[in-house]
């Protein structure tokens, strides 16, 4: 049976933990301060993600059409159907999430004269908030997640090291606004409400899951994924995998409660694609983008210099060793993990843009929500391992990854570093360089965007 930690005097260390970390993620956005700089939160994927706010709520235009120029050039990401409508490229999940401080900074707006029309501080900051809360939220749930398998110290350790030795820390403090944080937290949640679901499955946890799956798959589509935990969650033995499908039967209501609110969230998405272009369902994307499902880039996905996972984030690289623990120690979590890490990798490995421009490779941040567990599997086994050297190595080890995440973030803070562009010689060449001179940029060598829409893999120096 999965253990778990009991004791009748829990140790707060961490819960103090928790507030170390987003004491230090607070001070960083405030310290940076670039909510304050015009354009410089609401840009790129956020723009998109973002857009369907201030079309709907402030320019009362949800085509674009009469949105002044110069707004749908800078922030407003609208692709032409084939009826001529622009449509926005990303699914609305975001902006449902972004909606309540949207609202709030549109009050301080009109109350204190603020002409920025939906893109001007208050809304950037408003926008940086929600991601916070999203931290917070993530954080919390995920030290009860811990602490009903680990100790407090092995929880603390943990998230320390989701959190601060991760590209978490980049895309919560520096990159705020896109989805990975808000992801992260959501996942959290699914799993926490799985296994309530599991204890004590009923009408109030099933809508809970309808609704946390829906606006995760409304929020980034291919996240859909986490459904796979759902599935697979507390399979041990055989019997289980039998026993699992006369489950479903025997909760048919709840299954379909839970498709509903899944469905339900998705309803304004279909609405909207269906006033704007006639269709149900709509691929916003452009033609030529794509998953090449016979041609994975599974290693440079994991590995390469252009934004690898585990080259940026390769503590990540210990919590993977740590998932066959749990097959011996907490069998609850082994299939749902294995199987997810092992679809979710394939899937974006396959995706036309493997490399996911950033740092490091973004894509996979949510995914810690559950690669936590067997992190703190490992850990324990480490901590109950006689081999002084042993401990002390792993320890060591550690820290120096924490130190050395930290540095990189330093490092990408102050645009030392390629977002798309790393090499084999720049990445050594800024390892561990506080300064990034002339030559840095000569090593760059950015994607054929074009080919790689092609499925064909090509890194070229910058002209």
């Amino acid at each position: 049976m999965t253990k778990i930690i009991r004791t009748r005097r829990s140790s707060k260390v961490s819960l103090l933990t928790v507030y170390a970390l987003l004491i230090t993620v607070f001070i960083i956005i405030i310290e940076s301060g670039y909510w304050k700089k015009p354009y410089k939160v609401i840009r790129a994927d956020v723009a998109g993600y973002y857009a369907y706010l201030p079309s709907l709520f402030i320019y009362k235009d949800i085509t674009t059409e009469t949105i002044p120029i110069e707004v749908r050039k800078k922030v407003l990401w609208a692709l032409p159907a084939p009826n001529g409508t622009p449509v926005f490229k990303f699914t609305m999940g975001m902006s449902i999430l972004y909606a309540p401080f949207f609202f709030l900074a549109r009050l301080y707006a009109l109350a204190s004269g603020d002409t920025s029309m939906g893109f001007g501080a208050p809304y950037q900051f408003a926008l940086i908030m929600s991601s916070f809360i999203f931290l917070i939220i993530g954080l919390v749930y995920l030290r009860k997640l811990l602490k009903r398998y680990f100790s407090d110290k092995v929880t603390a350790v943990t998230l320390v090291v989701v959190t601060a030795g991760t590209n978490l820390l980049y895309y919560s403090a520096l990159r705020a606004t896109v989805t990975h944080t808000y992801n992260f937290a959501l996942f959290t949640l699914f799993i926490y409400y799985t296994i309530q679901w599991y204890k004590n499955p009923g009408v109030k946890i099933s809508v809970i899951l309808g609704l946390l799956s829906g606006i995760i798959s409304l929020v980034r589509p291919s996240n859909t994924l986490i459904v796979l935990f759902f599935i697979f969650y507390g399979l041990k033995s055989g019997e289980d995998w039998k026993n699992r499908i006369a489950l479903f039967l025997k909760q048919y209501k709840n299954i379909l409660i839970i498709l509903f609110f899944t469905f339900l969230v998705w309803v304004p998405q279909v609405y909207y694609w269906k006033t704007l272009t006639g269709k149900f369902f709509y691929y916003s994307y452009t033609s030529d983008e794509g998953f090449f499902f016979g041609n994975p880039q599974i290693i440079n996905s994991l590995f390469s210099y252009h934004n690898g996972w585990l080259l940026y984030t390769p503590l990540m690289a210990l919590a993977l060793s740590g998932i066959p623990l749990l097959y011996f120690r907490h069998r609850d979590f082994f299939w749902p993990v294995t199987i997810f890490m092992v679809v979710f990798i394939y899937v974006l490995s396959s995706w036309w843009c493997w490399w996911f421009v950033g740092f490091g490779n973004r894509a996979y941040i949510e995914s810690y929500a559950l690669l936590a567990f067997p992190f703190a599997e490992l850990l324990t086994a480490i901590n109950e391992n006689r081999r002084k050297l042993l401990r002390f190595a792993f320890y060591f080890i550690t820290a120096f990854l924490l130190f050395l995440n930290s540095f990189q973030v330093w490092q990408y803070s102050h645009n030392l570093g390629h977002y798309d562009g790393m090499t084999k010689e720049s990445y050594w060449y800024l390892f561990l360089n506080n300064k990034a001179r002339g030559k840095f940029y000569q090593l760059i060598k950015r994607p054929d965007y074009q080919k790689a829409r092609q499925g064909i893999y090509e890194f070229k120096k910058q002209e």
